[in-house]
């Protein structure tokens, strides 16, 4: 019979079958406006890319390697914050396997507007599936990234001092606030989870959006902060996160001979990745490599060589990025399956 049991269930199948291609489609779709977007940016500036495109031909491999290196240090710390923040919640999960999930969600938020809340989405997800619970994910997610902002804000207001307090590019007060709010923030999860208001008022907040991944009893009293120790562990390994970044930034400057204005050069590197939270645009594109550009050529670095080093830093931590990313993210699926606990085989009499 064709309208029986047998084709309700394979209606479904077909359906869901269908969502990995149009996921694949959209994915392209976005990938193709942004390279378009890209485009675009050079052929308005074209001379001046042409000029940095061509000293990229020069560029000393040696440094390129080293260069590369730091940026893959810069993944690993900052996955390993991550994993002292899971291990305060009595989860291990390895280094090897976060650094993955972390280049995979990056390359996911450049790719796409607003990107880093799709990407927050998918690592809570990723962690589900190596047995987190959602609440827990959402959680360590959170807190990871405010601690990762509080860093960067805190790096900003001492970049601002070394270049000499307002200097050309005054970040004191943009610093600041972004210290502020992230600080103001992480107080308000450590009170609430000390408290019961702060269980009282996630109850409250159930009712009202019941299909976001709140709580249970046993998630809630294993979602822990770590401790003192814990916490200076996991600052100090953001802090190195962004510091080997930064490297990363100095490096490709030494591979095409630029110059590197070091009064100026951590405020100018805060300054462009302060400029990559706007949200429209995907992994802060073109953002990043106007503001940065703009901000070290104003400590006196060298416009044109100054753009090449930008811009292999960029192709280093941005497009490269996109297949190491898709890479990770197809590890991540064969090695991260849910397991499913084998079905006890029938003997026959």
């Amino acid at each position: 019979m064709s309208g029986g049991p047998a084709a309700a269930v394979s209606q479904p199948r077909s359906a869901s079958a269908r969502r990995p291609g149009l996921r694949r489609l959209l994915l392209a779709v976005v990938l193709a406006a942004v390279i378009g977007a890209a485009t675009w940016a050079i052929t308005q500036n074209a001379p001046e890319f042409a000029a940095a495109f061509g000293q990229l031909h020069h560029v000393s491999v040696g440094w390129v390697i080293f260069a590369v290196a730091l940026e893959v240090a810069s993944y690993t710390t900052y996955a390993a914050g991550q994993r002292r923040l899971l291990r305060a919640c009595d989860h291990s999960v390895g280094t090897g396997g976060l650094t993955a999930l972390s280049a995979a969600a990056q390359a996911l938020g450049n790719v796409i507007p607003v990107g880093s809340a799709a990407a927050g989405v998918y690592v809570v997800r990723q962690l589900h599936r190596r047995g987190v619970e959602e609440y827990i994910g959402v959680a360590v997610q959170a807190v990871t990234v405010l601690v990762y902002f509080t860093v960067l804000g805190g790096l900003g207001l001492i970049g601002a001092e070394i270049a000499g307090g307002g200097g050309p590019i005054d970040l004191r007060w943009t610093a600041a606030a972004v210290l502020a709010a992230a600080v103001a923030v992480l107080a308000l999860v450590r009170v609430g989870m000390r408290h019961r208001w702060g269980m009282a008022t996630a109850q409250r907040l159930q009712a009202h959006w019941p299909d976001l991944p709140w709580p249970d009893t046993t998630a809630s009293a294993r979602m822990r902060l770590p401790t003192p120790r814990g916490w200076t562990v996991v600052g100090s390994l953001m802090t190195a996160s962004w510091l080997v970044d930064c490297g990363c930034l100095v490096l490709c400057a030494f591979a095409v001979s630029a110059g590197v204005p070091w009064r100026g050069l951590l405020v100018a590197y805060c300054a462009g990745q302060l400029a990559a939270i706007i949200p429209f645009a995907p992994g802060g594109l073109g953002v990043v490599e106007g503001s940065l550009t703009l901000a070290l050529v104003a400590y006196g670095g060298t416009g044109q060589s100054t753009l090449a080093a930008v811009l292999l830093y960029r192709l280093i931590t941005y497009w490269a990025l996109l297949p190491v990313g898709a890479a990770a993210h197809v590890t991540l699926s064969r090695t991260w399956a849910p397991r499913v606990a084998p079905q006890p085989t029938a003997v026959p009499r």
